[in-house]
């Protein structure tokens, strides 16, 4: 009993931490600098957008903060809060809070733009509705985040697995809702299924059961060796499955 008590109590103990520490993390800065502010804003694009800190821009159109400050009071901050710091790509104003402490004396307007750079794809040539991807028909192309649409593209693995569903001129950023993942395997048909352990790679003979997309897991009957047993694979390729055994 002491012990299982002794339990509860270290138990209660680490959840108060934990809660301490995400009030904490989760608790506004206070900044009363104009080097501060920018470095905060820069951090803030830097997490969100996940771009190195040398494709942040943050352009201060605006008395220093130390000045704005200064004309409503002395010793004051202004405070941050997680909404602040979200989604700053294209705004030109901050409207802040100015702290005396822990009481609040007024709002203030910072001018500022804020921007970054990141590599996406685009289309390298013009793509027709229905059309394959391939590795040649796109590319790497470095854009301004403020003119980026909504589900760019970062990370494409495996573009050949991809038909566009919409005609798209070339020099598009490609957007994901643009692309549709097709099956690599097709319900009835027959497949290549590799078989594989630590010491042995088989190959053989099998029909899958239903449509797979890559990775995902799919019913096939092995044909060969005279099996016809149903088993569970993995999709690793154009009309090829993989059978993991232990």
């Amino acid at each position: 009993m002491i012990e299982r008590g002794g339990f509860v109590s270290r138990g209660f103990v680490y959840l108060a931490f934990c809660l301490i520490a995400f009030a904490v993390n989760a608790s506004p800065v206070r900044v009363n600098s104009t080097d501060e502010l920018i470095y905060r804003l820069r951090q803030a694009v830097q997490s969100q957008y996940e771009v190195a800190p040398q494709n942040v821009l943050v352009l201060w159109n605006d008395d220093s903060l130390e000045d704005k400050l200064a004309r409503v009071g002395k010793n004051l901050s202004v405070e941050l809060t997680e909404r602040d710091l979200q989604n700053l790509i294209g705004k030109t104003i901050l409207t802040l809070k100015v702290m005396d402490g822990n009481r609040y004396r007024a709002t203030i307007p910072v001018k500022l733009k804020v921007d970054g750079w990141t590599e996406v794809y685009i289309s390298k040539k013009p793509l027709r509705r229905g059309e394959m991807l391939s590795e040649q028909s796109i590319q790497f192309s470095k854009k301004k985040l403020s003119e980026l649409p909504v589900n760019y593209l970062r990370v494409l693995e495996n573009p050949g697995d991809y038909r566009v569903n919409r005609d798209i001129p070339a020099g598009m950023v490609l957007n994901r809702l643009a692309l549709e993942q097709q099956p690599l395997v097709l319900k009835g048909a027959q497949v290549k299924v590799v078989v594989v352990n630590e010491n042995l790679r088989l190959m053989a003979q099998g029909e899958v059961l239903e449509n797979g997309l890559r990775n995902q897991m799919v019913s096939v009957r092995v044909l060969s060796f005279g099996s016809n047993k149903l088993v569970q694979a993995r999709v690793t390729g154009q009309g090829e499955v993989t059978l993991e055994i232990k």
